[in-house]
């Protein structure tokens, strides 16, 4: 048996309950279709309903989509590798402009149109060719390639979102203001000219997570308390939680959710419970670091290093209703904290291991389950009372 065909609970709180420990009113999660896809056939960071109730699934590794239908039947399969309208060299994000489905492509530097009827419509250029040759904002080289801008929205107007690597030396526009330490920021570039317009936010980089144990090395630590991130595809909501596990602030994160023009709509703190990591588990993590016998640098920064407790949020997800759903670490299955647009939460459900969220709005969540032999279902699930 599938885990992910049980019910799961959903406790909804009003912002008094999650403050003054009130008693919760707990509703069921409950599997409304089940689409089997296997071990081999699904990669799982993009999953998303479209308007019609169709549920799209982003394939990279046969450079195509796949459609199913709201009753779970496969409608079509789109795309194919290749260079010609509706063929994609290397599939990259997806997303939503209305009932437009649009896919990008990262060999090819270009977004694909689908129409809701499934036909490729045409496709955009995303500009990238003209910011990978001036470095502006700069992809450096790392352990596993260049760190390519993504593509991770596009507005109404053909604008697009990025999400970058800044180069921490490199030099940055007048008016980009970046925050202390950030390497990484939103930014809004126009698909006619290639010009970026604007910063429309930067995510701070936690300092834990660079470390130098020595000149030449530079890593980042297990455990390390990172910040989450997520957008709507449209781009009309960028959040951005940032934990404190020390200091002041320590117990809780910090949600800012940033609007089309950079302007801050909710800034706003939240409690979580941190879960403290035994001396077994940062032995076995730090073992498996590549090269760490051989460096003395490295044998003796974490001869002192003790982060203590795990990373306290390990993703999130903004909703199709403009909800932000917010994965918190907890023993034994996944914790995720609901709030809205203005800043209130409203909700906190908790799923099996086994379960990601991807999509959500106020009456469904659709995820990705992974069963025990490893086969993988895409499940919406319906909220009930």
């Amino acid at each position: 048996m599938k885990r992910a065909d049980v019910c799961l609970l959903l406790a909804f709180i009003s912002p008094s309950a999650a403050l003054g420990g009130q008693a919760v009113r707990a509703i069921k999660l409950e599997p409304e279709l089940t689409v089997p896809i296997g071990a081999n056939h699904l990669w799982s960071d993009w999953v998303s309903p479209a308007a019609n109730g169709d549920v799209v699934v982003v394939q990279p590794n046969t450079e195509s989509v796949r459609v199913f239908g709201a009753g779970g039947a496969l409608r079509a399969t789109v795309g194919a590798k290749g260079d010609a309208l509706g063929s994609f060299m290397r599939i990259g994000d997806a997303g939503w402009l209305a009932d437009t489905l649009w896919i990008g492509d990262r060999t090819l530097n270009r977004l694909t149109l689908i129409a809701p009827t499934l036909k490729p419509l045409r496709t955009i250029p995303t500009g990238l060719d003209a910011i990978l040759a001036s470095g502006d904002p700069a992809p450096v080289p790392s352990a596993t390639g260049p760190n390519q801008p993504r593509v991770v929205g596009l507005y109404p107007g053909g604008s697009l979102l990025l999400y970058a690597y800044i180069a921490p030396r490199a030099s940055v526009p007048t008016g980009w203001n970046r925050l202390a330490g950030s390497t990484y920021a939103y930014v809004q570039l126009s698909s006619k000219t290639g010009v970026v317009e604007h910063v429309a936010a930067w995510v701070p980089t936690v300092a834990a997570c660079n470390v130098h144990p020595s000149p030449e090395i530079q890593l980042t630590p297990p455990f390390c308390p990172a910040e989450v991130h997520a957008e709507s595809a449209d781009g009309r909501i960028i959040a951005v939680a940032v934990p404190a596990v020390a200091g002041p602030d320590s117990g809780a994160f910090r949600l800012v959710l940033i609007g089309t023009r950079g302007d801050t709509l909710v800034n706003a703190r939240f409690p979580f419970t941190a879960v403290p990591i035994s001396q077994q588990a940062l032995d076995s993590a730090v073992a498996r670091i590549p090269g760490i016998s051989r460096s003395a640098a490295l044998t003796e920064f974490f001869k002192t290093y003790r982060p203590g407790v795990y990373p306290p949020l390990m993703s999130a997800v903004v909703g199709r209703d403009s909800s932000v759903w917010i994965e918190q670490r907890a023993q034994g299955a996944k914790r995720w904290i609901v709030i809205n647009k203005r800043g209130v939460q409203t909700a906190a459900a908790t799923v099996p291991l086994n379960v990601d969220i991807k999509s959500a709005d106020a009456t469904h969540v659709w995820a990705v389950s992974k069963a025990d032999d490893g086969a993988l279902s895409v499940i919406r699930y319906r909220i009930r009372e």
